[in-house]
């Protein structure tokens, strides 16, 4: 037990300073004021609406190649006829989603499921 609590106390004291870090690195990554996107062309032609997630609630956009980004946005998301996407962080002012098809729409459709769309939204990448 002896052993222990000085082991203890130091994780104690070290974690104390861990926030100020972590905010440190969370406002050098602010919003972009641009957003450049490139969605699937089956997409683009249900005319998506981009949904921006702000500190003060939400801001609905028609779709365009190039999108002014509220201020305190934290992140977005596209909704559209063929398939929505979850929320993405906005990390990037270029960024492109490919369309996932759902694997489920033909059971869901077939079951009545309201609003079940035959694909999903993803951030390309690895």
């Amino acid at each position: 037990m002896g052993i222990g609590l000085p082991s203890f106390l130091t994780v104690m004291t070290s974690s104390a300073s861990s926030p100020a870090v972590v905010h440190a690195q969370a406002a050098a990554h602010a919003a972009p004021s641009q957003l450049t996107l490139s969605l699937p062309a089956d997409i683009v032609q249900s005319k998506p609406q981009i949904v921006f997630n702000t500190e003060d609630g939400t801001s609905t956009v028609p779709f365009k190649d190039t999108l002014q980004v509220p201020p305190g946005t934290k992140s977005f998301s596209v909704q559209s006829p063929r398939g929505d996407s979850g929320a993405i962080p906005l990390t990037s002012p270029k960024m492109s989603l490919r369309a996932k098809p759902d694997s489920w729409y033909s059971f869901k459709y077939a079951i009545g499921v309201n609003g079940a769309k035959p694909q999903t939204l993803v951030p390309e990448g690895p």
